[in-house]
C-alpha cells in the first residue's frame, strides 16, 4: 500500500478557508483507493461543495456547515511515480 501525499500550493495555504481544505482533503483520502479520475474538480456553492470528475463523469454534493459567498473552484490533481502518489490541490488560475 504506497502512501498518498498530499500537496498544497502556497496560494491555497494561505488564501484557502481551512475548513474547505480539510473538507476536501477527507474526501480525497476517502476516496483515494477506489477507481477516481485523478483530476479531481471541487466547487463550492453556498453551503454545498461539489466534487465532480469527467472520466467516468461523476458528481457528488456534500453540506457544509457555513455559508460561502463567493463561488470558489478548487481542483485536486494525482501524480502517480513507481513508488509513490501525491496529490496537489490547487487554483485552476494555479496550474
Amino acid at each position: 500500500e504506497v502512501m498518498t501525499t498530499i500537496y498544497l500550493t502556497k496560494k491555497i495555504s494561505s488564501k484557502l478557508n481551512k475548513y474547505l481544505l480539510e473538507k476536501i482533503i477527507s474526501i480525497i483520502k476517502e476516496k483515494d483507493n477506489s477507481k477516481i479520475d485523478y483530476f479531481q474538480i471541487f466547487e463550492v456553492n453556498n453551503n454545498q461543495l461539489i466534487n465532480s470528475q469527467e472520466k467516468p463523469e461523476k458528481s457528488e454534493k456534500y453540506n457544509l456547515a457555513y455559508k460561502f459567498k463567493e463561488k470558489i473552484k478548487i481542483w485536486a490533481i494525482k501524480s502517480e511515480e513507481e513508488t509513490k502518489k501525491y496529490w496537489t490541490i490547487m487554483f485552476p488560475e494555479e496550474y
